[in-house]
């Protein structure tokens, strides 16, 4: 799937223009324009502006042999590559030579490389293929230590004072020295990337699992009247049954209160609501001063924005199936689910008309299929279409 040049060559001078600082006053308009889009848009522009992105395409770009024309943004790169510091520098002469020769693909060639020269079967070539995400995350301990672990870690013993922590690439376990005293809350943070996943079990037997783009701040040991934890992104828990000490789980402004239960909580940042999904057992969510008792099938919808609630009767395994490897969606807006590969897969979308948008779809596929998989099971149905560069994906409609 290629990109549809006459776009991306407005774009693109767009884009050198900008970072060179030489914008025309209509220029700048309708860069601001685009900008202001949507959030993705914003997303790909920083990651663009972004110096240590950079500094990893400059790498990339030194492997091929483009045009005369590239040729002359490729000298200025290698001339300047080893000196650090001067990143930024080079950026700028790159963007105004790149804006200057008009190549077709422009800095897309240097910043997506995705580049195939036609005329030159021994010329070399990339081609970037998008992967699912797999197990890893930062831990940060409250005494400011911090544990980046992925998929190849070897197991790591965390000595601490008042709980045993152990950390491989499946996920992290607490497990509580009764012989020491509890004498405050300590307090560590799991985070997972975009592309990442990961579980936990915390020290009172609770299980969770964190999806892509998660962070879950909780104690290391709970205290003696009740459990309570931090979430925002998207978390599965299955929460150890304590009479004594009831568990809460807090997510943007509002508090879960767990009797007992097993429940998935959706609630990121970017996205205005807040979804509840109810497994077994029984919660009760508060959010401002209304409190909402659920059971299972059940789910609760808070729009943050009008504080205004919804209560569905759904199947709940449908909203939990990402922590058991599969991809399912029945009848759900192509927004909310490319939201979710997006994060899952580590990509950028972008749409071309906005109408694509609102297209349902129904989707069962194993979580780490190949992302080329992934498109062509929704192109299929001949409601949409795709339009891949490195990591970036152009989304249109076929009506």
């Amino acid at each position: 799937m290629q990109p549809h040049t006459n776009k991306f060559d407005h774009l693109t001078k767009l884009i050198a223009r900008k970072l060179s600082g030489d914008m025309s006053q209509d220029e700048e308009s309708h860069f601001m324009k685009w900008l202001n889009e949507s959030k993705e848009n914003k997303r790909l522009f920083e990651r663009l502006e972004s110096e240590d992105y950079f500094d990893e395409r400059l790498n990339i770009v030194a492997q091929f042999n483009v045009e005369e024309d590239w040729n002359k943004v490729r000298r200025v790169i290698q001339s300047e590559v080893d000196n650090s510091r001067r990143i930024r520098h080079v950026w700028m002469k790159v963007a105004q030579l790149a804006a200057a020769v008009l190549i077709p693909v422009g800095i897309f060639i240097m910043l997506y490389t995705h580049v195939v020269d036609s005329d030159d079967a021994d010329t070399p070539t990339l081609s970037h293929q998008i992967k699912p995400g797999e197990s890893k995350a930062t831990l940060t301990l409250q005494s400011g230590e911090i544990y980046h672990i992925d998929k190849n870690d070897t197991v790591i013993n965390v000595a601490e004072t008042q709980v045993g922590i152990s950390v491989d690439s499946v996920g992290v376990l607490y497990q509580i020295n009764k012989k020491v005293e509890l004498v405050e809350l300590r307090y560590n943070t799991l985070e997972t990337p975009r592309g990442g996943e990961f579980q936990l079990s915390l020290a009172d037997g609770t299980r969770v699992w964190l999806n892509a783009s998660t962070k879950l701040r909780y104690p290391e040991r709970f205290g003696s009247n009740s459990r309570e934890v931090y979430v925002e992104g998207e978390a599965y828990f299955e929460v150890a049954t304590d009479k004594v000490r009831p568990f809460f789980v807090h997510f943007n402004n509002s508090r879960t209160e767990v009797l007992g239960t097993e429940f998935n909580i959706k609630a990121y940042a970017d996205n205005p609501n807040s979804i509840v999904t109810l497994s077994e057992g029984r919660i009760r969510v508060t959010h401002e001063k209304e409190a909402i008792e659920m059971t299972p099938d059940h789910q609760l919808i808070i729009n943050r924005k009008s504080n205004k609630f919804s209560h569905n009767e759904v199947d709940a395994s449908l909203y939990s199936a990402w922590k058991d490897g599969k991809l399912v969606y029945q009848g759900v807006e192509l927004e909310e689910i490319l939201e979710d590969i997006a994060r899952w897969y580590n990509v950028n979308v972008f749409y071309q008309n906005q109408g694509a948008k609102d297209v349902e779809f129904s989707l069962y596929l194993n979580r780490y299929e190949d992302f080329s998989r992934v498109l062509d099971v929704l192109q299929a149905t001949g409601k949409v279409e795709f339009e891949e560069f490195e990591n970036n994906i152009i989304v249109r409609t076929n009506y």
